[in-house]
């Protein structure tokens, strides 16, 4: 029996490489090409044979002189409804027919309405205004919630992570945008702290004092590298990324906000 030596971290690091590049790849190559074809095909997107096909049977059908008869053309025309509708959401698709489209779940509803409509129904109806923001405030709070959505041309989520992070803040008697560049540097300084210690991390696996196997020097990277985007990832929605939101809408450069 032949023995073979345990592969060296380097080959490890090596296989991980290429086993993320071919993931990579293959992840482009299927969604350029072969993703392509079966939406294509199952769409029914006829082929180019059977485009040039139907191209000439409609070029030879309307290129064929045909008797032109404007009493007989008039005879059998039918005579169109008049159709009136009175609902902003509904019409009547031919005579005793109505459809009018009700929603079966609120994500729906959330999906299709639009946003000036939402804003309406939200100042009316608490519970859908805590589906969208994350709290169900009273009617004077909702409205200066929705009255600043609209000034800054924010979503639904850059509100709910605004409440969050504390840089939209809710009282009892009003609701205001609040930034504070305590919170913008706290966040960089936790994420500063996390990322250093995750390098002393690394650091201690790569130079041991003692010899470890390749596989569990493999498994502490993994591990530190997840430790790190869990810490990294809430870090940078909570305290970074609401600053940013505000700083693209203008919401900064209206004055000069206090350190605190």
């Amino acid at each position: 029996m032949g023995y073979s030596l345990p592969p060296t971290p380097k080959q490890l690091q090596a296989l991980v490489l290429l086993g993320g590049f071919w993931l990579i790849m293959a992840w482009m190559l299927n969604k350029l090409c072969i993703a392509s074809w079966y939406i294509a095909k199952q769409a029914g997107v006829p082929t180019a044979f059977r485009r040039r096909r139907l191209f000439a049977a409609a070029q030879s059908h309307f290129e064929t002189p045909k008797p032109h008869d404007k009493r007989a053309a008039f005879a059998d025309t039918p005579s169109a409804p008049v159709q009136i509708n009175f609902g902003g959401s509904q019409r009547n698709a031919s005579r005793d027919y109505y459809e009018y489209l009700v929603p079966n779940s609120l994500k729906l509803l959330l999906a299709w309405t639009s946003m000036a409509e939402l804003d309406r129904r939200a100042l009316d109806n608490p519970e859908l205004f805590k589906c969208r923001f994350g709290f169900a405030p009273p009617t004077t709070i909702r409205e200066q919630v929705i009255a600043i959505r609209r000034q800054y041309d924010f979503t639904d989520h850059q509100i709910r992570w605004l409440r969050y992070s504390g840089l939209l803040k809710i009282t009892a008697k009003e609701a205001k945008l609040a930034p504070s560049q305590l919170i913008f540097i706290a966040g960089w300084m936790l994420l500063l702290v996390v990322s250093l210690v995750c390098s002393s991390m690394l650091f201690r696996i790569s130079y041991p004092t003692t010899m470890i196997p390749a596989w569990k020097q493999m498994a502490g990277y993994l591990f530190i590298c997840g430790y790190w985007t869990m810490m990294a990832w809430p870090l940078g929605k909570l305290y970074l990324e609401p600053w940013y939101v505000l700083k693209r809408a203008g919401a900064l450069a209206a004055k000069n906000y206090p350190i605190s």
